[in-house]
């Protein structure tokens, strides 16, 4: 489907509330489709089931991110990934955080 003259816009069904299949790595998972959100996390865990070498943050990365609901997440890396969403792949710089939420953590 096409829309401004460049862009494609992608129609994919939501899972839960605002959460959507998409592919990472070449595997199923379940992320939390926030657009307006500064950047993209994932868990240590979720990196790590990921088969993801955590590397260090860049000088003057965020350092902590604060999400709708109020709770802290401190940054503790970065991982670079494939991320496929409605048959489109784009690679893009992850931070890590221990947890990036209840739901979301437990279904990845």
């Amino acid at each position: 489907m096409a829309g401004k003259k460049g862009e494609r816009v992608v129609k994919y069904p939501i899972i839960r509330e605002h959460y959507v299949q998409v592919k990472v790595e070449q595997q199923e998972v379940v992320a939390l489709l926030d657009t307006g959100a500064i950047c993209t996390l994932i868990s240590t865990d979720t990196a790590q089931r990921l088969n993801q070498k955590v590397e260090p943050l860049s000088v003057g990365a965020f350092k902590m991110f604060v999400a709708a609901d109020g709770h802290r997440m401190k940054a503790l890396g970065k991982v670079q990934m494939v991320i496929e969403f409605g048959g489109i792949q784009t690679i893009q710089q992850v931070s890590v955080v221990e947890k990036t939420g209840q739901y979301f953590d437990n279904r990845m």
